[in-house]
C-alpha cells in the first residue's frame, strides 16, 4: 500500500485531475442545467464560478457538469447525503479548490508549478500535518505529597493492573495500524470496528491515570506517560473514520507511529526509575 503522505497527495492530484478537465471545455455551451427522467441533475461549472463570491463558492456543485457529448452528472437529492461537509477531507478539498479558483480567475493557463505550490500550501497547514490529543497538567492529577517506598509501590501496581487489565479485556490481536491498513484496502467498515475495543481500553487507560494517587516525585514522568497516552488515543479515534473521513485518517496514521515511540520510551522510563526505587 502506498505511504499516507502519497495516499494524501493522490487525493489532491485527483482533484486538480477533475478540475483542470472541467475548466479547460468550451465555456460557451448552453447554461441551463437539464434534468433527465432520472432526476439527474447537471451544473455548469463556468456558470456557477462567475455567479458567485469564492468566499461563498457551493465547490461541490462545480464538480459537476453535462455536455451534449460527453456527460458527468450527479443525483442532486443523494448527494448531501452522502458527502459530510464537516469532515477534515471537505476543508481541504474547500481550501485547495479554493485556491485553484483564485489562479484561475484571471483567465490564464494554470501550470504545474502553480499546481505544485497549492498542494504545498494546503499540505503545510497543520491541521493536516499535526494530530495532538488533549494536553493535561499537573493541576489534573491525584498528587501525592509522600514519595516513600510504599507510596511508589502502591503507584507501580495500580499501575501494572490498570494497563494489563485494560489490554487483557481488548479481545483484539492484530495491530492497530495492521487494522486500519486492512480496512482501507478493503474498504471493509467491519475490519475497521476492530479498532473500537482499542480505543475503548485507551479511554479507559487514561481515565485510570487521571485517578491513580501520583507521588510527588514521580509526577513529571507520570505526565509524559498520560500525555503521550492522549495522543495516541486521539490517532486511533483519527484513523477509526477513514472511510468517511480520508484525509483525517491519514493525518492520525501518519503521527500514530512518532506517539507510539514517545509513549513506549515514556512507559520504559517510568519503569526504570520504579525499578530502582523500589529493591
Amino acid at each position: 500500500m502506498p505511504s499516507n503522505k502519497t495516499l494524501t497527495v493522490l487525493i489532491i492530484c485527483f482533484g486538480v485531475v477533475i478540475s483542470i478537465f472541467l475548466f479547460e471545455r468550451n465555456p460557451n455551451r448552453p447554461s441551463s442545467a437539464p434534468q433527465n427522467t432520472n432526476g439527474l441533475t447537471a451544473i455548469n461549472p463556468a456558470e456557477n464560478v462567475s455567479r458567485r463570491n469564492l468566499d461563498n463558492l457551493d465547490w461541490k456543485k462545480i464538480l459537476v457538469d453535462m455536455g451534449p457529448g460527453n456527460q458527468i452528472v450527479t443525483n442532486a437529492i443523494l448527494s448531501d447525503e452522502s458527502f459530510d461537509q464537516t469532515t477534515l477531507t471537505a476543508q481541504m478539498a474547500k481550501d485547495f479548490f479554493a485556491q485553484y479558483l483564485m489562479l484561475k480567475k484571471g483567465g490564464q493557463p494554470i501550470t504545474t508549478n502553480e499546481i505544485n505550490k497549492i498542494t504545498e500550501n494546503t499540505l503545510s497547514l497543520p491541521e493536516y500535518t499535526k494530530a495532538t490529543g488533549a494536553v493535561y497538567l499537573a493541576s489534573n492529577l491525584h498528587i501525592n505529597q509522600n514519595s516513600d517506598t510504599e507510596s511508589l509501590k502502591k503507584y507501580r501496581d495500580s499501575l501494572n493492573k490498570s494497563v494489563n487489565d485494560r489490554l487483557e479485556g481488548i479481545g483484539v490481536k492484530e495491530d492497530p495500524m495492521t487494522i486500519f491498513v486492512t480496512a482501507v484496502n478493503k474498504d471493509d467498515e467491519k475490519e475497521m470496528s476492530k479498532l473500537d475495543p482499542i480505543i475503548l481500553a485507551g479511554k479507559d487507560i487514561i481515565s485510570d491515570l487521571l485517578d491513580v494517587e501520583v507521588p510527588k516525585e514521580l509526577v513529571t514522568m507520570h505526565l509524559s506517560l498520560l500525555n503521550t497516552s492522549s495522543n495516541l488515543l486521539l490517532n486511533l479515534e483519527q484513523m477509526r473514520v477513514a472511510l468517511t473521513d480520508p484525509v483525517r485518517s491519514f493525518v492520525g496514521a501518519n503521527q500514530y507511529p512518532k506517539h507510539m515511540a514517545e509513549f513506549q520510551t515514556a512507559l520504559k522510563n517510568l519503569t526504570a526509575y520504579l525499578e530502582q526505587k523500589i529493591k
